[in-house]
């Protein structure tokens, strides 16, 4: 079993958003060929887990879980779904009692070993499906019967597509920045006259054999989000202000993105910028909008008046795109030097990890900190998963370039 699948990356959801992604999982029969009966994914999410002090294997029904702060006591509600996360393989629950530092959680699925932590899973997935049969999650877990899936005998297997609804993120839904996976952790099929079953131990028992569960790439789930591209300059580099290049920002159509922060990066050749403002110094850049007016920014300065550098532009009060709509920023550098031709500039976007945008379609919360849900500033997780991990959510993060010259 193998996941090659959507990219891990933002999904737009304000108002929900239907079959948005695409888990495609890979099967393979040998000693004959099979057909697929029922199979069953689980939803996982990686926002906010709290450690027990509790030293002792959990099992069904009740259990009264001590947690180590009072504090994360109070971010579960009676009624969250809940994962019981331990060495070997994880458990699942729901409050039913909030007491803190105490939770109580009415068990439906033992973990296998003592669980270190208390997992929220919000409900931020309303459906899976395959072919033509959806099912809702109960309690993190999806399960679809009457399937005739065929898998042919061989290397060739089946590619079996399996698409993700997701739930609203905003006001009245899931906080934005809430991250969601799906993972296949059982298979029930038939092969000549045998029924027979694979599942991952905290799913089921399962008389064939304990397979280790399949998962699909994390998504994290945005009322919005942008896309980006750069634009070439048609300039030629001569002394004076000179336009670089252009980004533009196309907000998606499921609502407003507000930019924050926009990282560049400048190569410079036989061309000077002045150790002036505007310049190479701080605020030195100036940003224009498609029609030329001016963009009220500020900026770090270059690392060098000749070899240019990188530099992060922050946008005074933040510039809201509503959805749908485009917006170009022209970015211009102040030239005092440019060897006849022979001079030249390159622009380019600085890594993602350094562009700031606010969810404002799904209503993120200002105060909270990066990379949390509900985050208003979604900065380190453009790049990272969990802050120095790759892949990151900014999927296509534009790598090209635009190029001035005097040749």
């Amino acid at each position: 079993l193998t996941a090659p699948s959507t990219a891990q990356q933002f999904v737009p959801a304000a108002n929900g958003a239907t079959n948005a992604t695409k888990a495609v999982f890979k099967i393979l029969a040998s000693g004959g060929s099979a057909t697929i009966s029922e199979l069953k994914f689980t939803v996982n999410s990686q926002d906010f887990s709290a450690a027990t002090t509790d030293t002792g294997a959990n099992s069904l029904g009740s259990q009264t879980l001590t947690l180590t702060t009072s504090a994360d006591a109070t971010k579960f509600a009676v009624g969250d779904v809940v994962q019981l996360v331990a060495a070997t393989s994880n458990g699942l629950g729901t409050v039913t009692s909030v007491a803190a530092p105490d939770i109580v959680v009415t068990v439906t699925v033992v973990s296998v070993g003592t669980p270190s932590a208390v997992r929220l899973v919000p409900s931020t997935v309303t459906g899976i499906k395959v072919g033509n049969l959806t099912a809702a999650p109960v309690s993190g877990v999806a399960y679809l019967t009457g399937l005739a899936l065929a898998v042919p005998n061989g290397g060739s297997g089946l590619s079996q597509d399996v698409f993700v609804s997701y739930a609203d993120v905003g006001t009245n839904g899931v906080v934005s920045g809430s991250t969601s996976r799906i993972a296949l952790e059982y298979i029930k099929y038939t092969a000549g006259n045998t029924t027979s079953t694979l599942c991952t131990a905290a799913i089921a028992t399962c008389d064939t054999a304990i397979v280790t569960a399949v998962a699909a790439p994390t998504m994290k789930l945005v009322g919005s989000a942008p896309t980006m591209a750069m634009v070439d300059s048609t300039s030629t580099l001569v002394i004076g202000s000179i336009n670089v290049g252009s980004v533009t920002v196309t907000a998606n159509a499921k609502g407003d993105i507000t930019l924050n922060a926009l990282p560049i990066s400048v190569t410079l050749a036989n061309a000077t910028l002045p150790d002036a403002n505007p310049g190479y110094n701080a605020d030195g850049i100036r940003v224009k909008d498609a029609n030329g007016s001016t963009i009220t920014t500020t900026n770090g300065a270059f690392s060098s008046t000749t070899a240019g550098g990188t530099s992060t532009i922050t946008f005074t009060g933040g510039y809201q795109i509503p959805a749908g709509m485009t917006s170009t920023f022209q970015i211009f550098l102040q030239f005092n030097a440019a060897t006849a031709s022979t001079a030249s500039a390159t622009l380019a976007l600085g890594t993602a990890d350094l562009l700031s945008w606010t969810d404002t379609a799904g209503n993120a919360l200002a105060a909270n900190s990066i990379d949390v849900a509900g985050s208003a500033v979604t900065t380190v997780s453009n790049r990272y998963l969990h802050g120095t991990t790759t892949p990151g959510f900014f999927y296509n993060y534009p790598s090209s370039t635009s190029n001035v010259n005097n040749f």
